[in-house]
């Protein structure tokens, strides 16, 4: 599934305040702020009429696609055996990287019942370290670059021929911290984990106005549109791993030809101002909001301040076309964690 998703007002007025952070003076001249509050006042706009204007139906039904929750490809047993396996083969070097200064590369491989699905069902990260280059500790990118191949062996042993395959996995995680010694000790936890799982709900109309709880995420339906739902979590919403799905009635999925949907913030008081004029010109836009954008910008607090010009931010998931019937969905985790000592990997201590 294809996923857009649209940067913040909020990101927008922060990438002014880095802008003006990188001129010599620290300070933009007022033609500079004008000419920046001018281009978001256009981005922003374009990205909400788009919501809100009427939309052309070239929808198509792709009967191959399987509802995720009832596809699951692996039982709970076999997951936990395959992150057992996972942290048993596990080892860690620090290496050159190719766009940072160095990285930690960790290699490992799956039992052979894993043999699909990893790219989209697996996750991998590091969630502390102790390895010091002299008197510093490394700092080390919770998140990096991966990579999954294969390892095969064939033979023959007592007169029967044999061959077997594993799934490998290779991860970068970026050094932020300068290396400046080739004598580096300590240990690195890594959070593993498979999908094993999906909470879901179909909503519908009737939802608008309810508090709902879908795994670990609760919120409130604050509209449902031709071709969008509008969300009010209860709880940061920056990084929700959170989707949506839209499907006929026969429970094929409803595709379109470039993106499949949208995922974007939008601020309660300019959703509100769309819901009443859903045709607002961009003319009659500015007049409402300049005022307003050039009162954050001009602000030494831009979170706070956005949250006061313009309300809470809600979450809005568009789609190129009409919702027919709505899906949310949010995964759910079978995870372990294990200790790698650097630098010998051999002697590792494993804890769930």
């Amino acid at each position: 599934m294809k996923i857009f998703i649209s940067t913040s007002y909020l990101l927008l007025f922060l990438t002014i305040y880095s802008y003006g952070q990188k001129k010599d003076t620290n300070v933009l001249t007022e033609a500079e702020l004008l000419e920046e509050v001018e281009f978001i006042e256009k981005l922003s706009y374009d990205l909400t009429s788009e919501i809100f204007e009427k939309k052309s139906d070239d929808s198509t039904i792709d009967k191959e696609y399987k509802l995720p929750w009832n596809n699951l490809l692996y039982t709970e047993a076999q997951l936990k055996t395959a992150l057992d396996t996972l942290a048993k083969n596990a080892v860690i070097k620090i290496k050159e990287g190719f766009f940072s200064n160095h990285v930690l590369e960790f290699k490992s491989s799956f039992p052979e019942f894993i043999d699909e699905g990893l790219i989209d069902i697996f996750e991998l990260s590091v969630t502390a370290s102790t390895i010091q280059d002299g008197k510093a500790t490394l700092q080390i990118s919770k998140d990096g670059s991966s990579g999954f191949g294969s390892l095969s062996t064939s033979g023959t042993k007592d007169g029967k021929s044999y061959s077997h395959l594993w799934r490998t996995i290779n991860k970068s995680f970026d050094i932020k911290t300068e290396i400046k010694t080739n004598n580096q000790k300590g240990t690195v936890v890594f959070e593993s984990g498979f999908i094993n799982g999906y909470d879901y709900l179909n909503i519908t109309s009737s939802d608008i106005g309810k508090e709902i709880k879908i795994g670990e995420y609760t919120f409130t339906i604050i509209d449902i549109l031709e071709n969008a739902i509008v969300i009010d979590f209860n709880t940061n919403i920056e990084g929700i791993d959170f989707s949506v799905i839209n499907i006929d009635k026969e429970g094929y999925r409803i595709t379109w030809p470039d993106i499949s949907y949208s995922s974007q913030t939008l601020s309660k008081d300019i959703y509100l101002m769309f819901k009443e004029k859903p045709n607002l010109s961009f003319e009659d836009y500015k007049k409402a909001v300049h005022h307003k954008f050039l009162k954050i910008a001009k602000s030494d607090q831009k979170v706070k301040e956005t949250e006061n010009v313009f309300g809470k931010k809600y979450h809005i998931f568009s789609f190129p076309g009409k919702l027919t019937n709505l899906f949310l969905y949010t995964p759910k985790y079978i995870s372990k964690s294990f200790e790698i000592k650097y630098p010998d990997n051999d002697n590792q201590s494993v804890t769930n």
